[in-house]
């Protein structure tokens, strides 16, 4: 599952949906049972952006020196360690003390986070980062699925095929409601140099490599790159 954490990944969601609807996402679902889950089918929570509370972000160098609070995990730290910055893990109800207090002096979360949170009030700044694609799967439990009556079971798995077109139009749409008003409230949106933010990640693409697999790396750079 961590490929998908894998820094500036995806240029567009029609990359990121072929992706994970297509051979590499099934595969991945299908790992899941092994686990104890089964995974239905893929949905997003929102591009993850760049939320900056003094210096816009619009190169890797802008990052440079800047205390980010990030998403828990190996691979969002070494992402923005490339870039320069350091990485703090703060859990989400802190985020607003943390830049308030400058703690912290940016976030990278989707604009769905920084409205429901109310972060427009403490950042000032958004760079369009776009560095991950914040994948989602919709899941259950393997012990409790494999109890129902498979007419139920039928009846989840269709209803999940349903809801993934309308989960990530619903996500989109309201993405873009949180964009216009975070931009309402004063914040400045910045489009960032995806090319230089990519090329910055190489160290982290050659840390993990080997830890999540080389051939399933492999595979899924010729995917977003064809």
């Amino acid at each position: 599952m961590q490929v998908l954490d894998l820094p500036f990944l995806f240029r567009d969601a029609k990359t990121a949906e072929a992706l994970l609807d297509g051979p590499i996402g099934r595969g991945l679902l299908a790992d899941m049972p092994a686990k104890g889950i089964y995974g239905f089918v893929w949905g997003h929570y929102g591009w993850r952006e760049t939320e900056t509370a003094s210096q816009p972000v619009r190169e890797p160098a802008d990052l440079k020196g800047l205390k980010i609070r990030i998403q828990p995990g190996a691979v969002f730290a070494a992402s923005f360690r490339a870039c320069g910055a350091v990485p703090v893990v703060l859990d989400l109800s802190e985020v607003y003390i943390g830049l308030s207090q400058k703690t912290v002096g940016a976030v990278e979360l989707p604009f769905l986070a920084v409205v429901s949170s109310k972060l427009y009030e403490v950042t000032k700044y958004v760079g369009l980062t776009n560095h991950v694609y914040n994948a989602g799967a919709l899941m259950a439990s393997k012990v409790k699925f494999d109890r129902l009556e498979p007419a139920y079971q039928k009846a989840i798995r269709e209803a999940a095929a349903e809801i993934q077109p309308v989960w990530r139009e619903t996500v989109a749409a309201k993405t873009e409601e949180g964009r216009q008003f975070c931009a309402s409230r004063g914040m400045q949106i910045d489009a960032t140099n995806f090319i230089a933010f990519h090329a910055a990640m190489n160290p982290v693409y050659d840390e993990f490599r080997d830890r999540i697999g080389a051939d399933l790396v492999a595979q899924v750079l010729k995917a977003t790159q064809a």
